[in-house]
């Protein structure tokens, strides 16, 4: 059998976390669709997807396990990159896969996973669309529907589902990842791969869910974890850190202060003191030390978040922000609850609303600016050299593309770096 991934056209309200990355990448309750269903189906060594045409580029050139918008030739089960990754989702899947008939589950008119025992009838030549592809896996009826409930098979909606759903699925996949990862128990509930440090003095508690360390992650001493967390491969979770209650660390990611509820992606820095609640940061993420986010109101009531000009309450009492690709903040920083800061943009100060792509935030200091292409494709050249990446064509090309997109939503700034006002005024007046 083999596994197809598509994204459908909901994918765009996952925004700015899609912008960069297919929405299987996305790294909810411990780990990734793609992740999850790769170790399902050992027996397939690639994956086939179906995503964006201007996402192919960079997936070709930096996973190895995937085909990417290429239509496989023999029986192929297909799944909706949104759905949230669960190992209860296997069993259903491998019900469909057994029919001998063309089989779907939908829900409200959303093919949420489809069964072609013959293989997937279209073409998948070279200059085949992303729309196209879409169409010969969604398109057409099947020989049996399944009306699917909301409960059964979940998907993504919106950005701040996923510090909703983190703890529904924390405990299985971890559980599943322990089971198809050559972990060893180390101490009670806390399960390690080959070359885990875990400094003296680390107080662990596993009374809630477990705690999995993957290869080469390290912890400092005087250390505070409470699963479930999980920490991918070459991560650091610096001395005196406090880690808890649903934490998804990413590979190669330092992190330091206070964690609650939060997924970070790889290649993220949240190294210093400060606090991160109910949060999603994406990759190569850097938040300056100091810099914390506020997860609760202080009326206690649920939160309010703004879409497109639309407001939508999530009904969370507790939920933080979304921050997506190559943003840093300085030091400090304050963010205020539920709020979506997009890719590669730089906060300062205060951050009372939502922050657009390509924008230097520093509105508690009198300026907000545009920040230009030039200068994200030579801050990313120089991240990526720290980590001992090449700096690509397809990455360049990724930060053009989220550039060009959102440029309505940066209409009247200037492209200039940040003026501190303030901080201007202030220096003048002591040195007279």
């Amino acid at each position: 059998m083999d596994l197809l991934l598509f994204e459908d056209s909901r994918v765009e309200q996952l925004a700015p976390i899609t912008m960069t990355r297919p929405a299987y990448a996305i790294t909810c309750g411990g780990c990734t669709l793609l992740d999850l269903s790769s170790k399902w189906n050992q027996a397939s060594q690639t994956t086939h997807v179906v995503i964006r045409d201007f996402l192919a580029p960079l997936e070709s050139a930096r996973r190895d396990n995937v085909c990417v918008n290429q239509l496989p030739n023999g029986p192929t089960l297909a799944i909706n990159a949104r759905l949230t990754s669960s190992p209860a989702i296997l069993g259903r899947l491998d019900t469909l896969a057994k029919s001998e008939q063309s089989s779907a589950i939908v829900r409200d008119g959303v093919v949420l996973a489809k069964w072609f025992p013959n293989g997937i009838p279209g073409d998948s030549s070279s200059d085949t669309t992303y729309d196209e592809l879409l169409q010969s896996v969604v398109g057409g009826k099947a020989d049996h529907e399944e009306e699917c409930s909301a409960g059964e098979l979940v998907t993504l909606e919106f950005p701040h589902d996923i510090a909703r759903l983190q703890l529904d699925y924390m405990t299985d996949n971890l559980a599943f990842l322990v089971k198809h990862g050559g972990h060893r128990e180390v101490a009670d509930g806390v399960f390690a791969a080959e070359g885990v440090t875990i400094a003296d003095n680390v107080v662990t508690d596993t009374r809630d869910g477990p705690i999995v360390l993957d290869e080469g992650a390290a912890v400092g001493p005087f250390a505070f974890l409470r699963g479930p967390i999980v920490v991918g491969t070459g991560s650091r979770i610096n001395e005196h850190s406090s880690i808890k209650d649903g934490v998804c660390i990413g590979h190669t990611v330092k992190v330091g202060g206070e964690l609650v509820r939060s997924t970070i992606e790889p290649y993220s820095n949240k190294a210093h003191a400060g606090f991160l609640g109910f949060s999603y940061l994406g990759g190569w993420v850097n938040l300056g030390a100091g810099t914390s986010n506020s997860n609760l109101k202080n009326t206690y009531g649920t939160i309010r978040v703004t879409r497109n000009g639309q407001k939508i309450d999530t009904g969370m009492q507790f939920l933080g922000c979304v921050i997506g690709d190559h943003t840093k903040s300085a030091i400090n920083s304050s963010i205020f609850t539920g709020l979506t800061i997009g890719v590669a943009s730089m906060l300062y100060g205060t951050v009372a609303a939502n922050v657009p792509s390509f924008v230097n935030y520093a509105h508690s200091f009198g300026s907000v600016t545009g920040v230009s292409l030039e200068s994200m494709v030579t801050t990313q050249g120089r991240v990526y050299a720290r980590r001992g990446l090449e700096q690509l064509e397809c990455d360049t090309g990724m930060l053009r593309h989220v550039f060009e997109a959102t440029q309505h939503e940066r209409a009247g700034l200037e492209i200039a770096p940040p003026r501190f006002q303030a901080g201007r005024k202030a220096s003048r007046r002591q040195t007279r």
